[in-house]
C-alpha cells in the first residue's frame, strides 16, 4: 500500500470520528481479531466496538456487503457499508486500511434509522466462531503462513493446511474451474483483489462455503507471497439457496397456472411473464407491456393503459376485458386484472397482471343470457323477461305505460290440419311482423303458446295506446296472421305488471267475441 492511500486513509479516519461523537469504534487485526485501539486513533468519548466479529451485528443477507468493504480498502484507503443491523435499525461500517501503519484496521459504525448497535452486540453468543481468516501462500499456491481463525473456519488443523498438501484437494470438484482462474488471474495482477466463491471440504467430510479473495504481494522484497482471505458465507449461501428454491416453485407454479403471469417494473418493462402468457396474446418474447399486448383493438388500448396506470401511478387494482385481433386465430376477448408490487416501505415497484382467454366463456355466457331471456323459437322475449320489462316500466317511466296482449286466431287448427312446422311458421311470422310494427322502444314477448305482449313505455294517454294497437292489427291483418289485440293503459306507478296484463287480457277477450280483428282496449 502506498503512504498517499494511508494518508488518505487517517484523514478520512479523523475527520469521521470528529464530526460523529456517537460513532463506535474498533480495531481489527488479521482481517477476523479484535485488538486495542491502537494510539494513533483519535478516539474521545466514542464507543467501543468489540466482544465478536462485526459480521454477527448485521442481518445475514447484508453480511457480504459489510465483508465487501475489506476488498474496498485496498483501493482507496477506506471502505463502507449501510447495513441492517441484527437488532433492527441500520448503521453505516466503514473500514480504514491502517493495518500497516497502525497495527489494526479501524472499524468506525454510526447508527441511524433506529440502529442499536449495544442491542446488536447483546444479541449474539459471547462467544462466535470465527467467520474471517487470512493465509499467505507462496507462487505455487502452497500456505506458508495461516492465523488462529483458519483452522476453525475451515475446519482443517492446521499442521494439514501448513503441509505440501495441494489446495485443490480440498476444494469442491464443480468448483475447481473458478478456483485456478482466480488463482492466475492473481498472479497476473500485483494490485487488484481477485475474488470467488468455493465449497471446501472439512476434516469432518462436510463443506463449508468460503469466498476468497487473492491480493498480490509477490512484489515483496523480504518476503514474496500472495495474501488470501477467507470469508465463511454458508449461511448467506444458504439463505440464497432457499430463496432460489422458492423462486423455482414460484416459476414452476405460475407456468403449470391456466392463465398468463405478468410481472412490470414501474416504467412497464416485462420483468417475467410465463410461456402461456405469450400463447394468449400471440407474442413470444416482448420487453415492453406495449410490444407484449401489440394485437389489442385499438380502441380498446384505452382501457388496457388505464389498467396498468392505476395499479402503477394510484396503487389500485383493476380489471377490464379487451379485445386482440389475432390475424388467422381471428378476434379473441382477454381479461386482464392488475394488482401494485409495493415495497416496505409502501412505495409501488411495480404491477402483477393476471391474463386469461375469456372468449369462449364469454360466449357461453352470453348464449346461457341469451336463452334466459329470448323465446328460442321467435326470439321474443320470453314469458319472465317481457314481464320483467313491464315492470321496470311501470316502475320506473315517466309517463304511462300500454300493454298490448295478442292471441292468434284458429291456431290450434293450423297445427292440427297443417302440422307443427306449420304452426312454428305462423308463430315466427307473427314476431317479424310485431317487431317492425312496433315502435324502436317497444319490447315484444312471446307469453307462450300463441300468446304474445308488447310493451309500449313512455305512452302518454289510453287513445295514444290504442292507436298503437291499431297499427300492429292492422299490419298482421296485411301479413294473413289473424290475431285477437286487447291492449291496456296505466300511469306509472298506479298498478303492477299482473294487474296491466290481466287487463289486456280481458280487453283481448272482448276483441276475440267481437271478431272483426280491431283491437279492444278496456280502460
Amino acid at each position: 500500500m502506498t503512504g498517499t492511500v494511508e494518508d488518505d486513509a487517517t484523514h478520512a479516519l479523523a475527520t469521521m470520528l470528529a464530526e460523529h461523537d456517537d460513532a463506535w469504534v474498533g480495531a481489527i487485526a488479521d482481517a477476523a481479531r479484535y485488538v486495542p485501539i491502537p494510539a494513533g486513533v483519535p478516539v474521545r468519548n466514542h464507543r467501543l466496538l468489540g466482544g465478536r466479529w462485526v459480521l454477527d451485528l448485521v442481518v445475514a443477507a447484508d453480511r457480504l456487503r459489510l465483508a465487501d468493504i475489506y476488498r474496498e480498502r485496498h483501493a482507496r484507503g477506506y471502505g463502507s457499508a449501510d447495513v441492517e443491523l441484527v437488532s433492527g435499525g441500520r448503521a453505516t461500517f466503514t473500514v480504514f486500511a491502517l493495518e500497516a501503519r497502525l497495527g489494526a484496521d479501524v472499524v468506525v459504525a454510526v447508527t441511524h434509522d433506529g440502529g442499536d448497535l449495544a442491542a446488536a452486540m447483546a444479541t449474539a453468543p459471547e462467544v462466535t466462531a470465527p467467520r474471517f481468516a487470512r493465509t499467505l501462500r507462496d507462487d505455487r499456491g502452497r500456505t506458508i503462513e495461516i492465523d488462529d481463525a483458519a483452522p476453525k473456519v475451515l475446519g482443517i488443523p492446521a499442521e494439514e493446511l501448513l503441509s505440501q498438501r495441494p489446495p485443490l484437494d480440498q476444494i469442491h470438484p464443480d468448483d475447481r474451474g473458478a478456483m485456478l482462474e482466480t488463482w492466475f488471474a492473481t498472479l497476473a495482477n500485483v494490485t487488484d483483489g481477485h475474488r470467488c466463491r468455493a465449497r471446501v471440504l472439512r476434516g469432518d467430510g462436510s463443506y463449508v462455503w468460503i469466498e476468497f479473495t487473492n491480493y498480490n504481494r509477490l512484489d515483496d522484497p523480504e518476503r514474496p507471497h500472495i495474501i488470501t482471505e477467507m470469508l465463511d458465507i454458508s449461511e448467506q449461501m444458504a439463505a440464497h439457496e432457499a430463496v432460489a428454491a422458492r423462486e423455482q416453485l414460484l416459476h414452476r407454479l405460475a407456468e403449470a397456472l391456466p392463465l398468463g403471469v405478468l410481472q412490470l417494473d414501474p416504467d412497464r418493462r416485462v420483468v417475467y411473464k410465463n410461456d402461456y402468457l405469450g400463447e394468449i396474446v400471440g407474442v413470444a418474447e416482448a420487453a415492453t407491456m406495449r410490444e407484449l399486448f401489440v394485437a389489442v383493438a385499438p380502441e380498446d388500448s384505452p382501457l388496457l393503459d388505464k389498467a396498468f396506470a392505476v395499479a402503477l401511478d394510484d396503487g389500485s387494482d383493476d380489471d377490464v376485458v379487451v379485445r386482440l385481433l389475432r390475424g388467422e386465430a381471428g378476434e379473441r376477448l382477454v381479461r386482464v386484472i392488475t394488482k401494485s408490487l409495493h415495497a416496505g416501505s409502501g412505495e409501488v415497484t411495480g404491477v402483477i397482471a393476471c391474463v386469461s382467454d375469456v372468449t369462449e366463456a364469454t360466449l357461453m355466457g352470453r348464449e346461457l343470457e341469451r336463452r334466459a331471456t329470448f323465446d328460442a323459437l321467435t326470439g321474443c322475449h320470453n314469458r319472465a323477461a317481457i314481464l320483467s320489462r313491464l315492470s321496470g316500466a311501470l316502475a320506473g317511466g315517466t309517463r304511462g305505460v300500454a300493454a298490448v296482449f295478442l292471441d292468434l286466431d284458429a291456431f290450434k287448427e293450423v297445427n292440427d290440419v297443417r302440422g307443427h312446422a306449420a304452426g312454428d311458421a305462423l308463430l315466427q311470422t307473427t314476431a317479424r311482423v310485431l317487431a317492425s310494427a312496433t315502435r324502436p322502444t317497444d319490447v315484444v314477448g312471446r307469453l307462450g303458446g300463441d300468446e304474445f305482449l308488447v310493451v309500449c313505455d313512455e305512452v302518454g294517454d289510453d287513445e295514444t295506446a290504442l292507436d298503437l294497437a291499431g297499427r300492429i292489427a292492422t299490419d298482421l291483418k296485411a301479413a294473413g296472421v289473424a290475431a285477437s289485440v286487447g291492449v291496456a293503459w296505466a300511469a306509472v306507478g298506479s298498478v303492477d305488471a299482473d294487474h296491466l296484463v290481466h287487463r289486456a287480457d280481458e280487453a283481448m277477450y272482448a276483441s276475440k267475441r267481437e271478431g272483426a280483428g280491431r283491437p279492444h282496449l278496456v280502460g
